[in-house]
């Protein structure tokens, strides 16, 4: 089997559920991202090994598999981060909200403290890092699992992170005694009432404690407003938002800042909150 047969292989058995266009970017990046192949026509022969791990991860693509979970692979703000079932593929939404982040204190001088609630696979945090020298950056998952992937990225991506399994429901509290700069989360936030408007493959692959929260996918902003009225200094907040909720996420922290604005993402959806007192 050359590659260009298994590139070809990829787009015929794909096309049907994902369509032509789709399966064709799954196909391409499956060669760059595996086999380092940057043509989709070349007639060299893979090895007996590539072929077998190429009809193992052909199999899981056609029963739906994201793609990033075959590979373990997924590029975020221009880096290469490990992903496994235990945590969520990063999304282009999430890029947006680490991008205001990362400008909002670029120009920052001395240290700037980071609490990162739900860290998952560590995209934020780690880009954080990565573009903010300055930040020390504390961040926390309920997953071991999810943790352990975080770390393998901190160290592969050369930054430092103090990463904690911990459970944020139950022990927001304890965080009371730090005087963090900002929160910024990306936290579950689905409504389990929503599952029927959401995509099988998410639903089917990606781990449900990372998708969906209680008390209609809220509990997570409610549990950071009370955080923040416990404190007197008041950390900037910046957080992704189901955008069916973003108004009434919005009202749980007018009363402890000057400024809660909700930023549109680039498909014009109500995705970021950003708070603030200055």
């Amino acid at each position: 089997m050359t590659f260009e047969e298994a590139y070809l292989r990829i787009l015929e058995s794909l096309t049907p559920r994902l369509g032509e266009r789709e399966a064709g970017h799954v196909a391409k990046y499956y060669l760059e991202d595996v086999w380092d192949m940057k043509s989709t026509s070349s007639k060299q022969l893979v090895t007996k090994a590539q072929k077998e791990k190429f009809e193992t991860d052909l199999k899981e693509l056609k029963e739906g598999q994201p793609l990033q979970y075959v590979t373990g692979k997924a590029w975020f703000y221009d880096m290469e981060f490990n992903v496994t079932p235990d945590v969520l593929i990063p999304r282009p939404e999430t890029e947006e909200l680490v991008d205001l982040v990362i400008k909002h204190f670029k120009a920052h001088v001395g240290s700037v403290s980071f609490l990162e609630i739900g860290t998952g696979s560590a995209c934020i945090a780690v880009t954080l890092a990565k573009n903010l020298p300055q930040a020390k950056i504390k961040a926390m998952d309920i997953s071991a699992q999810a943790i352990a992937c975080a770390r393998i990225n901190a160290n592969k991506l050369s930054v430092s992170v103090d990463f904690e399994v911990n459970d944020w429901l139950l022990s927001w509290q304890e965080y009371l005694k730090h005087d963090f700069d900002c929160i910024v989360s990306n936290p579950p936030y689905i409504d389990r009432d929503e599952i029927d408007v959401m995509g099988s493959s998410v639903l089917k692959h990606e781990p449900h404690l990372a998708l969906f929260a209680e008390e209609k996918g809220l509990i997570f902003y409610r549990t950071i407003a009370d955080y923040v009225a416990r404190k007197e200094r008041k950390p900037i907040l910046f957080l992704e938002l189901n955008e069916f909720k973003a108004k009434e996420i919005q009202s749980m922290f007018t009363e402890y800042y000057k400024s809660v604005n909700i930023i549109k993402d680039l498909q014009g959806k109500q995705r970021i909150l950003c708070a603030h007192n200055n």
